[in-house]
This record gives structure tokens, sequence and C-alpha cells, in this order.
């Protein structure tokens, strides 16, 4: 069999976490198109390329005036022109959590710069909420920068391996065992919810669960005897994606992630239970925020309601605004009362920070 030349054009994705805390913000440059300059960083030490920000605490121009506006430039580079992805963010100086963000996209060539951000916070909004933004008067922007890098790759490649890899990715475990899920062959459990039959099969139940272990182990339970488990407190819905997990480690529905991390409190599942938590915080939103609050405060790991409380707390006019938060208020007032009572010792300890000691 003939060996054949290939290439193949890759791009090589780097990525570069800066961190960078504005010192007595209150006393910068407030006039429109005065910047306030960042250290310098770079994306790549071993080619020498280097970027800088500029902060303008009273707009660039006068279309953005009242708001923060930050520029990105590119100072060196061994390459003509550099393709970026970036994200900027106000970071919450207590808790690390992310009080809004940016992405931007583009190219630059050296010494070119570009805005990243038009109107990035208003700038009363920082002053004003200064328990969010500042301590210390102190403002802490966390940036993100991914570049991306043209390179091509020449290799000697036998035709066979080209038509073998995709039977490899085929018949990869995961798969083969999705296409066990609810099928009739050698499935011997049966579980029946919402009027629905779902087969599943004891040796991977049983090897993934120690609640399904004991209950088929157990030969005097009714399951064990009849091979059928009826689920009265789950939907069809989270139950499926139960078992999916249970199969392949995925979950493809990450709307029922709420009731899942339910599921997997029942269940003693404590590695959907991770899986379910950072879906949630990775999908945390104004509107979802309380209904997270909720399943988090009875389900979620150690970390997640104080995770949530937080990005509450950054968030708190949107929040109220949400159908949840009103729910909340109806039906736990105590998760309310405690945001409060945080919120209030948080102002206490930020006026004792700033406050001068008495002589």
């Amino acid at each position: 069999m003939p060996i054949h030349q290939w290439a193949t054009n890759r791009i090589e994705v780097n990525c570069t976490h800066f961190e960078w805390r504005i010192e007595n913000f209150s006393r910068q440059p407030q006039s429109p198109g005065v910047a306030v300059n960042s250290p310098i960083f770079y994306s790549d030490e071993s080619n020498g390329t280097q970027w800088a920000l500029k902060l303008y605490c009273n707009g660039e121009v006068p279309d953005n005036a009242n708001h923060i506006v930050i520029i990105i430039g590119l100072l060196t580079s061994p390459h003509k022109e550099v393709e970026f992805t970036s994200e900027i963010s106000a970071i919450n100086p207590t808790n690390g959590t992310k009080l809004c963000s940016f992405k931007n996209t583009g190219t630059l060539s050296v010494n070119e710069w570009c805005c990243i951000t038009k109107d990035f916070l208003p700038r009363k909004a920082v002053l004003e909420q200064n328990e969010n933004y500042l301590c210390n008067d102190t403002v802490t922007i966390h940036f993100e920068l991914e570049i991306y890098n043209d390179f091509t790759v020449s290799r000697s490649i036998n035709p066979l391996e080209t038509e073998l890899m995709p039977l490899v990715e085929e018949y990869a475990l995961p798969k083969e065992l999705m296409t066990l899920l609810n099928n009739s062959d050698f499935a011997d459990v049966t579980f029946i919810v919402d009027k629905q039959r779902i087969r599943a099969h004891k040796p991977i139940l049983i090897a993934r669960n120690l609640v399904f272990k004991a209950m088929f182990e157990n030969e005097s339970m009714l399951e064990s005897q009849t091979g059928e488990v009826e689920i009265k407190d789950l939907s069809s819905a989270v139950l499926k994606e139960m078992l999916l997990y249970m199969y392949t480690d995925e979950i493809e529905d990450r709307s029922v992630a709420m009731e899942l991390l339910a599921a997997a409190q029942k269940y003693q599942m404590e590695g959907l239970k991770a899986k379910c938590s950072v879906i949630i915080m990775e999908d945390l939103k104004p509107e979802n925020a309380a209904h997270s609050l909720y399943f988090a405060n009875l389900y979620g790991p150690p970390g997640l309601r104080e995770y949530i409380i937080d990005f509450v707390k950054g968030h708190e006019f949107e929040v109220q605004q949400s159908k949840g938060f009103k729910e909340l208020e109806i039906n736990h007032p105590e998760l309310l009362l405690e945001i409060y009572k945080k919120n209030v010792m948080k102002r206490r300890k930020s006026r004792m920070e700033v406050e001068p000691e008495e002589p």
C-alpha cells in the first residue's frame, strides 16, 4: 500500500491571564481622554510578544464619557499581525467573583491599539457600589487573552490510518454503552416513570451506584424480585439524564441540571453532583440565580450556595426582577435574610477598613 504525504494547517492557541489592580482609583485622572497605563505583560515570553492596557476612568471620547473604557495595544511581536480573543472582567475584591465581563475579537499590528470595552462600567456605579467593586480604593481587573497562531504540519500518513480512525471513534466505549441504554437486548431492569418504561442493565447500575447496588443485591426487595423500579419523585427527563450519566459520564440536557442535582443527592452520586454544580455555576445568570440558590441550599455541595449568594449580591437589581426571586421571597425568606446579613456585615467591614483610627 503506497504512503502519501499529507499537510495539515493547524491553529495553535496560547492563553494568557493578567490581573491588574488599580490603586487609589478615586484619585486617578478623571478628565475624558486621560488614561491609566497598565504594566506590560506577555502572551509568549519565548518570542517577546508584549501587550498593555489603558484604562480611561471617565471615557476615551465624549461619546462614552462617564464610563470606564479599556483599550489594548500590541507593543512588540515577531508577527506582522496577531489575531486574538479577549475577555475582560471586573472582579469582586472580596470573593473573586466576576461582576461584569466583555468579550472581544480582533487583529492588531505592532504599536496599534483598539477598544475592547466601549463602555465597560458606569464610573458612578463603581464609586457608589464600592463594596462590590472597590477594596481600599482599589479596582481589580482580570484579563484573559487567547492568541491564534497558524502553522502547517506535514507528515507521511498511510491511507489505512485514515480509513481506520473513524472506526476507532465510532466504537469508543461511551458510544457503545449509549446504544445499550433503553435497549431491550439483555436489559434486566425496567424503570417506570411518568407512565413510561425505560429499560436498563443491572450490572451497570450496580457498578455505578451504591443505592442501586443495595437494591438489587437484596433479594427480599420487591425491585430485586420483579426487575421493575417505580420512580415517583423524578421526571422522565431527569431520570434519563441520570441514567445517561451512569452509562457515559455525560449530561446532554443542561436545562435540568438543578433537578438533576437533587437526584444526585438522593441517589448518593457525588460525581454527578459535582458535574451538575459546575453546570449551574457556568450557566448562572440573574434570571435563574434565585432558583439556583434554592436548589444549592437544599442539595448542593459545600461552597455552591455561597458562590451563588455572592453572585446575587453583585447583581441585586437584576436578580430582584426575576420570577424566581419573588418565589424565594414568599417560600424561603430565610435565604434572603442571610444575603441581607452578609451585605450588612460586608459594608460594616468595608467602613472599618477605610475609616481612620482616632488618635
